[in-house]
């Protein structure tokens, strides 16, 4: 559902697509609705049925729209946003057993950083974590362009130039689909998150090698519904 949002979200402001705006509206509204119906009681959201409890890497990709929504002027419910976010701020995501989980772990501090909650505390103890159990991977992994960010809309920019500054793009990545994570997630990701709040190391980083090597993937096929969605935030960034 949310793969079916964000094309809503992000064309609908891109005049040369032509999208109806009419169009657009009902289709965001019918799909939020959709999304209420497998919000918890917890205010996380399930993959299908909300019975089966909370899934934290769907749960961040729905409030990653709803940011992305609310931000570009969609009617996005008070109700369902504040349930969304009270769940982050609950701790769900405070697990760091794998560099996956400590990638759930930065992306939620992010995601909280941009709906203006200050998850201080949290981004310290996640960098701990990271230069004691992953020294020698979590610096070029989409989990460092998270914190970066997260640091940088806390106004921590010596920390956030200092984290962002091993990030490239095209780095070998390992699929994790349970994570929603693949090369093209992480560079879009990545690219998404450059754009946004570095932009001063965008030309640096986003070259024309970069560029292709990163959409390589989209031009053979090899993609998913949300690594199609984050290509979608990305070029809208750029």
């Amino acid at each position: 559902l949310t793969s079916k949002l964000i094309p809503y979200v992000v064309l609908k402001t891109r005049p040369e697509f032509k999208i109806d705006a009419k169009k657009a509206n009902e289709m965001f509204a019918a799909l939020l609705t959709q999304l209420r119906g497998r919000q918890t009681p917890s205010g996380g959201f399930a993959m299908y049925d909300p019975n089966e409890g909370d899934n934290l890497p769907v749960s961040l990709y729905v409030l990653q729209a709803l940011i992305e929504a609310r931000e570009r002027g969609f009617p996005v419910p008070n109700d369902v946003f504040d349930r969304a976010v009270g769940f982050l701020q609950s701790g769900a995501y405070r697990k760091t057993t794998n560099l996956s989980e400590a990638r759930m772990f930065a992306q939620s501090l992010y995601l909280l950083a941009r709906a203006g909650q200050v998850p201080g505390n949290d981004v310290g103890f996640l960098r701990k974590v990271f230069d004691q159990q992953y020294k020698d991977t979590w610096k070029n992994d989409a989990a460092a362009a998270y914190l970066a960010s997260a640091y940088r809309l806390l106004k921590q920019d010596d920390e956030a130039r200092a984290v962002f500054s091993k990030v490239t793009i095209g780095a070998k990545t390992t699929s994790d689909l349970y994570y929603f994570y693949d090369g093209l997630v992480r560079d879009t990701v990545v690219l998404t998150l450059t754009a946004r709040h570095f932009p001063e190391t965008l030309k640096d980083k986003a070259n024309d090698k970069a560029l292709r090597a990163a959409f390589e993937p989209l031009r053979t096929g090899a993609y998913t519904t949300h690594s199609a969605a984050w290509s979608l935030l990305a070029l809208d960034a750029l």
